[in-house]
């Protein structure tokens, strides 16, 4: 939608040393005990799951990594998947949709929806 998109990877949903997962949910893995393994699972299972969501392709996301400290998550709420667009210009958070991954569709849509209206204002 013609704004950069970065991709802060937090922390495993549903974990298999966490939270049980739902019967059937693929894949399981345990929350990762070193940054390198945090990379990795971005690399292998963030990415590909926002460029499902937003039609973004996956080489065109920027990727970010929460500490292990979790300061982002436990600043933004973003466990286990919500999308922020903030504003530049003010630095404040201009769209936000509530914890996913429940009605992941309906907040991608709201997501597509705020991008064409802002592009529209913005005479894009």
């Amino acid at each position: 939608a013609g704004v950069p998109t970065i991709f802060v990877y937090v922390s495993e949903w549903r974990a298999s040393d966490g939270l049980a997962p739902p019967p059937g949910w693929v894949p399981r893995i345990e929350q990762p005990p070193r940054l390198d393994d945090k990379a990795a699972a971005c690399i292998m299972f963030g990415r590909p799951m926002l460029s499902a969501a937003t039609r973004v392709l996956p080489m065109d996301v920027d990727c970010w990594l929460d500490g292990m400290d979790r300061a982002l998550e436990d600043a933004y709420e973003a466990r286990p998947w919500r999308v922020y667009v903030l504003d530049a210009a003010t630095k404040r958070v201009a769209f936000a949709t509530g914890p996913g991954p429940v009605n992941g569709i309906a907040k991608a849509r709201a997501l597509d929806a705020f991008l064409d209206e802002a592009a529209r204002r913005d005479g894009g």
